[in-house]
């Protein structure tokens, strides 16, 4: 908040700021010739219905009938006064119940005479919070570990690979990947023919986008780890969901995009990177440009096959057991 102030006449002149029902701070400008202590600048804060004496000075005299600029900063518990560009009060307030209210100005006139207070220019600017102290960090999933939906309406009616056809209607925005039901039914996991790639290994046979969230039996207790560590999921933890069944290389661009809007958001010049399995694969393939690798401090990779996964291939071709503990036996999954 800034200020001009005058006390034309008498002693007391008040600026507050925070004010509300529960309270508020005040500056309180004490002008005169030495009567009652004057000229005095004091801090106080009024809690509920009382008031006390936080920090004062007499060190900066304050004369009647001359104009002052008056500059108070309230963020967080710490309040700072300037008048006429010199400190006067750099005061912490540790747990402050006080956090939010509207300025006030006001004057008063005690037991001596008539009081004259002048008041111009008066300009009130939100500020923002200082910026976090943590490096912001992503958490890249690996296969499987990002949420797959329809995009439309669509009538999957095609060869299910082993001599039959499936059909099934799947509605718009439906989550495919992982529905747990479908998954759960017995027989042949058809539900899931919908997420097959054409033969170019870059278009989709239907309609796919991501619902940005990540597949929460595999990655929930991961989140849960870092947000009860002090991260906040949004304002310093991000996850970056990317359509895994697509060249890896493809998720370059829209990883950087991801970057770019967090480094916008919290002014952090750099982002840590968390990476399980594949998404360790992303990760290197991002830092592989140069350019790119100037947005990331940290790089931590945990379970990545950087030199290849021949049994992941395998089970893309072939299929697998889509349980916890599988037990085959030759074309049979029991578990």
């Amino acid at each position: 908040m800034d200020l001009d102030v005058n006390g034309f006449q008498g002693i007391d002149q008040g600026i507050g700021v925070r004010y509300s029902q529960n309270g508020s701070y005040e500056v309180n400008l004490r002008y005169g010739t030495g009567i009652y202590d004057t000229p005095q600048v004091k801090l106080w804060k009024k809690n509920n219905n009382n008031y006390i004496l936080l920090t004062d000075t007499h060190s900066f005299p304050l004369i009647n009938n001359k104009w002052y600029h008056v500059k108070i900063e309230a963020l967080n518990e710490n309040i700072k006064v300037w008048i006429d560009n010199t400190l006067i009060f750099d005061f912490t307030d540790t747990g402050t119940n006080v956090k939010k209210g509207v300025v006030d100005l006001e004057y008063s006139t005690g037991e001596v005479g008539v009081a004259y207070m002048r008041f111009d220019n008066v300009k009130v600017t939100a500020l923002a919070p200082p910026p976090s102290l943590k490096t912001p960090l992503i958490l890249i999933p690996g296969i499987g570990g990002s949420e797959l939906k329809v995009l439309d309406d669509t009538f999957w009616n095609a060869p299910d690979g082993h001599g039959g056809t499936f059909n099934h209607a799947y509605s718009q925005d439906e989550k495919v990947w992982v529905n747990e039901g479908e998954a759960a039914q017995p027989g042949n996991d058809d539900y899931f023919d919908v997420l097959r790639m054409k033969t170019d290994g870059v278009t989709s046979e239907a309609n796919m986008g991501l619902t940005n969230n990540l597949v929460s039996r595999a990655y929930e207790e991961a989140i849960n780890f870092f947000t009860s560590s002090g991260y906040a999921l949004g304002t310093d933890f991000y996850v970056f969901p990317y359509d895994w069944r697509k060249d890896l290389s493809g998720s370059a661009g829209l990883l950087d995009q991801k970057i770019q809007s967090i480094k916008s958001q919290t002014g952090s010049q750099k982002v840590d990177i968390v990476a399980h399995s594949m998404g360790g694969l992303v990760a290197r393939n991002y830092i592989a440009d140069p350019a790119h690798a100037q947005n990331v401090r940290k790089l931590f990779t945990l379970g990545t096959p950087h030199l290849g996964s021949v049994d992941a291939i395998k089970k893309l071709r072939y299929g697998d057991c889509l349980t916890p503990l599988p037990v085959s036996l030759g074309p049979i999954c029991l578990g």
